[in-house]
């Protein structure tokens, strides 16, 4: 038997014996989670015999899994805290509270707008990674093949050199969904976040000598869209050999520079 499994037994029996039934107590849960079957519903008749079980379900459209729970709960929780730090119990009716989010339709006109945000970079023996969020406006992207993405390295100085592509890899980040919500319509951007395959970066060895301007393609449902690749916050990244500068809250159309010498050093 695994520890996890015999903790779960002990925490069960503990329920199942406590006879102390005057408790204040608290379950904030969801039927979107994937442990509310197992892990929830089993122990909902022991948890009412308590004097003050309070059972508090959410249907909210930003709970879709199991980390969404408590973070979109924030201020109800706060609100409990409180209430109990000041000696007032709160005492939700017939014990049991179902929390509906907004309904809320999707974008039947979406304007495809790009939003793309560097948010992480970093230079590791000749490998660079980069991640952060390529979202266009409107569109949904719940499912890894509906979005795609590359790096574009423009040279600056070389006219007659060519643009050099990487292939990008997609991650699931469902708070992005929420963070970009725009109040009205409701759009999944679980997968538009950018990085680099399994996480291991992309070789740029065989990037020739130059300097660079950083662009991010996002491909997206027919549509193509060639980005400036820039950052709120400002962030920069090197080696001995390669240096990647995107300067903090920079114009719409400035781009993050990359420079590669094998000669000379930085």
């Amino acid at each position: 038997m695994s520890d996890v499994e015999t903790l779960d037994k002990m925490m069960s029996n503990l329920l199942k014996q406590d006879a102390q039934l005057d408790r204040n107590i608290y379950l904030l849960t969801s039927e979107a989670d994937i442990q509310y079957p197992g892990e929830i519903v089993p122990y909902l008749d022991e948890f009412k015999k308590y004097a003050n079980f309070n059972l508090l379900k959410t249907h909210s459209i930003f709970v879709r899994e199991h980390s969404q729970v408590t973070s979109h709960h924030v201020a109800l929780l706060l609100g409990i805290y409180y209430s109990l730090a000041s000696n007032g119990i709160p005492r939700f009716v017939n014990q049991s509270v179902n929390f509906f989010g907004k309904s809320l339709d999707s974008d039947k006109n979406p304007s495809a707008d790009p939003i793309v945000d560097l948010r992480s970079c970093n230079i590791i023996k000749g490998k660079l990674f980069v991640e952060g969020v390529g979202i266009l406006r409107g569109l949904p992207a719940s499912e890894y093949q509906y979005i795609d993405y590359a790096l574009i390295l423009k040279p600056i100085s070389s006219i007659s050199a060519k643009k050099i592509e990487l292939k990008l890899a997609k991650s699931n980040r469902p708070g992005l969904t929420k963070e970009f919500f725009d109040g009205e319509h409701f759009v999944i951007y679980d997968k538009c976040w950018f990085t680099t395959y399994q996480f291991t970066g992309v070789d740029i060895n065989q990037v020739p000598n130059g300097e660079y301007d950083l662009y991010l393609k996002i491909k997206q449902a027919n549509i193509e869209k060639i980005l400036p690749l820039n950052s709120k916050k400002g962030i920069s990244a090197q080696d001995n050999y390669m240096k990647l500068v995107c300067k903090r809250g920079g114009a719409p159309n400035e781009c993050a520079k990359f420079k590669h010498s094998k000669i000379i050093k930085f």
